[in-house]
């Protein structure tokens, strides 16, 4: 990797600790709506993350990225980063077998959250950072590392993003997607968002500033890209390659 990365805008980690404030405060009010079965979006939501039938051809999406590392009768491990207090990632496929990891930094909170809606996960989210990925897990230990509206909230993405790298298997993929608008509120505690534009993916920062992520990580991964013309949603997925 390039070691000029360390030079790219981040955000001070007090300030990150307090945007994680407000993710804790957007997500107790998510748990308390889907106990309450308060709001349809939430409960549709919610069903999808809870329930046993949580198949991947149901997001069949995401079956071309799998297929190469999990061919059928294989087990894979796949990687959630920011995954919030119930994945949302499938973890049913009939022809293979794998198992979801779910890491977020406000794990222990999610914990009180659902035990007090008296919910019990069906993967418990286990804590940690995406930026320092590789002080818990091995290297080159995951089939396919996930990330889905969270990347915009790393304090620091281009580490973030060069460690699910560094903990995904060689010819495996780092996804990346963001989904919907973001409120003004959103905003603030999630600067780092994404854009296609002409199949480059563009990270925008701050200042207003614009990086290109798939010439930034071109000597380790290929990036592909792709965007919804009539919803908003972005994904980028890069592939990672050997080293020469």
């Amino acid at each position: 990797m390039h070691t000029q990365m360390q030079a790219f805008p981040t955000i001070p980690r007090g300030a990150w600790q307090e945007n994680l404030r407000g993710e804790a405060d957007h997500w107790r009010q998510w748990i308390q709506a889907a106990a309450w079965h308060a709001d349809k979006a939430v409960m549709q939501d919610f069903k999808w993350r809870t329930t046993r039938r949580c198949d991947v051809r149901e997001k069949d999406m995401f079956a071309p990225y799998l297929r190469p590392a999990c061919p059928p009768g294989t087990q894979a491990r796949i990687l959630d980063v920011g995954a919030g207090p119930l994945t949302w990632f499938p973890r049913k496929w009939f022809t293979r077998d794998y198992n979801v990891v779910p890491l977020d930094p406000l794990a222990d909170e999610f914990d009180a959250m659902l035990a007090e809606a008296n919910i019990t996960p069906p993967v418990k989210t286990i804590k940690g950072e995406a930026e320092k990925l590789t002080e818990q897990f091995e290297p080159e230990s995951f089939h396919l590392v996930f990330c889905r509206n969270a990347f915009e909230q790393f304090y620091d993405p281009m580490t973030a993003l060069r460690q699910m790298l560094a903990v995904v298997k060689e010819n495996c993929w780092v996804i990346l997607i963001q989904e919907d608008y973001r409120a003004d509120e959103q905003q603030k505690r999630g600067p780092w968002t994404i854009e296609e534009q002409d199949a480059d993916l563009l990270m925008n920062t701050p200042d207003g500033g614009k990086i290109d992520l798939g010439m930034e990580f071109a000597d380790a991964a290929t990036l592909r890209t792709s965007r919804s013309w009539h919803w908003p949603w972005v994904l980028g997925a890069f592939k990672k390659e050997a080293l020469a």
